[in-house]
């Protein structure tokens, strides 16, 4: 955009964050399909520690696992990647096509008991 002939950088629009269960790092998804993980610094403050971009579009779900070791994301371009949130390569969860999709946190109920803690987030579809 540009107002008074000079060009303004176009800023990222966040579209999910997930907080680690421990509280020191978040997980920010931006709208052009990248990933940024932030730390916990020194008197409040927060740093980046990487940056990847494996989505080709919006990143519209983030979780962590129960022990913080792995992020999952999610994005409309059907792809579900569980990210090692030290940094690293991800790996590519196979999913069914959809359009809409979230992640399921905490675990929903089977038969009015809770699912085991690993089965605490996953991708999953959405109606339309």
């Amino acid at each position: 955009p540009e107002a008074d002939g000079i060009r303004k950088p176009r800023l990222p629009e966040v579209y999910s964050l997930a907080l680690s269960p421990d509280g020191t790092r978040i997980a920010v998804g931006i709208d052009d399909g990248s990933l940024v993980m932030m730390e916990a610094a020194a008197q409040g403050e927060w740093r980046q520690r990487w940056k990847e971009k494996r989505h080709a579009r919006d990143l519209k779900s983030l979780a962590f696992s129960p022990d913080g070791a792995v992020v999952a994301s999610a994005a409309d371009d059907a792809l579900c990647l569980l990210w090692p949130a030290e940094g690293g390569e991800p790996s590519e969860v196979a999913q069914p096509a959809f359009r809409w999709h979230n992640f399921v946190t905490p675990a929903p109920k089977r038969r009015g008991k809770p699912l085991p803690k690993t089965a605490a987030w996953r991708c999953v579809l959405m109606a339309e």
